[in-house]
Parts: C-alpha cells; structure tokens; sequence
C-alpha cells in the first residue's frame, strides 16, 4: 500500500491516537496487549516490557519499492542550489565552505 506522504502522516496520526486511547482505556488494555508488553514505571522503578525479548523477528521485513524519489530528490536540489547561489545567496556564504 503506497501512500502520498500527507495521508500518510494522517494514516500514522490516526493509528497512534488509537493505539494510545486501547492503551489507556481501562475495559480494553488487557485485551489489546498484555501485561508487561510494554516498558512500565512501577513505583518509580523502570520495569522493561516483554517486546524487549523478542528480537529482531518480530518486525516484518520492508520490501524495497522502485520509485521516482532518486529524480525528484535531484531536482530539488538543483532547484535550491540555483536559489542560493543566486538571488538567495547571502554576503558571508562562501566564507564557510
């Protein structure tokens, strides 16, 4: 699922709100995740959670997905260099190089 990275940002808002109100909701905590998951203060002690051993094997791995990124990244970046060695440019610049 590719997403432009506005819905993007609302997608990961959305499903962080969500994972904090299960958290927090007393009648579904413990049956969101359960007890010790995650890392805990107990009495002013730091208690660490259950996913702390469960390894590297518990995230998916990420397939590489071939996009136009590497093109819009260059042309940015043109953009800007034509910018700030031009009429963007400031007086101390090419002192700091």
């Amino acid at each position: 699922m590719l997403l432009h990275p506005e819905k993007a940002a609302i997608v990961t808002m959305t499903v962080t709100l969500l994972h904090n109100f299960l958290r927090a909701s007393e009648s579904s905590n413990s049956s969101y995740c359960f007890p010790g998951t995650f890392d805990d203060d107990v009495n002013g002690e730091y208690v660490p959670g259950l996913w702390r051993k469960q390894g590297d094997g518990s995230l998916l791995s990420l397939q590489n997905v071939p996009r136009r990124a590497k093109d819009q990244a260059k042309a940015i970046r043109e953009t800007f260099t034509e910018y700030f060695n031009g009429i963007g440019s400031v007086p101390w610049q090419h002192k700091h190089l």
